[in-house]
């Protein structure tokens, strides 16, 4: 291995293991101050995650990384309280993102009888791009919480968990029918319209909705 190869890999173990939670390729470059370029960096991970070191987790075409929580010495008292505090703020952000779905169903309910053509087509856009948002800052936030919590906290996740999976369905049907809506009053076909609006399903992203 070049010299330059092995310091983007011992900067990279380093840097996720001070952190202690996962990161995307992009976050580590950034994070790092470019210190290595991107494919340095990638190579790295790749070559950390076949050694063990690091592991590798995927969410749609969204991949973090994370050190493998075996090879961690035992945390400190200090290490324990930074992690309860780390768990209660992700769970915080979790709840906000919670709140923002449910604001944006209540805001969706208001406009929905008066909306014309033009205003549900900017909705749709924004709405799928904020359900997308949203589901992998929440996939990204229960790969965090995992690795860290206890029993009662990851059976809080797994419901909060079903509780995002409904809203998504209840989002998507939404966004479908507001579709449909604009449909009945143009003589274009559904996906002429959806590449007009430039509005992109789960399908086209690769993204399903989990069946468990």
């Amino acid at each position: 291995m070049s010299k330059s190869k092995d310091s983007a890999e011992t900067s990279v173990l380093q840097y996720l293991t001070s952190q202690n939670r996962p990161y995307s390729v992009n976050d580590i470059v950034l994070n790092l101050h470019k210190e290595h370029g991107k494919a340095a960096v990638q190579k790295a991970l790749d070559n950390l995650v076949q050694n063990g070191d690091v592991r590798e987790k995927t969410y749609g075409k969204q991949k973090v990384y994370l050190v493998d929580q075996s090879k961690l010495s035992d945390a400190s008292p200090d290490d324990l309280k930074q992690m309860d505090e780390k768990v209660e703020s992700l769970e915080k952000l979790c709840k906000q993102n919670q709140d923002a779905v449910k604001e944006a169903q209540s805001e969706l309910k208001m406009v929905s009888s008066s909306m014309t053509t033009d205003e549900a087509r900017a909705l749709v856009t924004k709405l799928t791009k904020e359900t997308q948002e949203l589901s992998a800052k929440y996939a990204t936030l229960s790969a965090a919480q995992g690795e860290v919590m206890s029993k009662e906290e990851r059976n809080k996740i797994r419901k909060d968990r079903e509780k995002g999976i409904k809203e998504w369905k209840t989002r998507k049907r939404i966004c479908m029918d507001m579709v449909n809506t604009i449909l009945d009053n143009c003589e274009m076909t559904k996906a002429a319209l959806l590449e007009e609006l430039q509005v992109e399903t789960d399908e086209d992203v690769g993204a399903k909705i989990p069946t468990s």
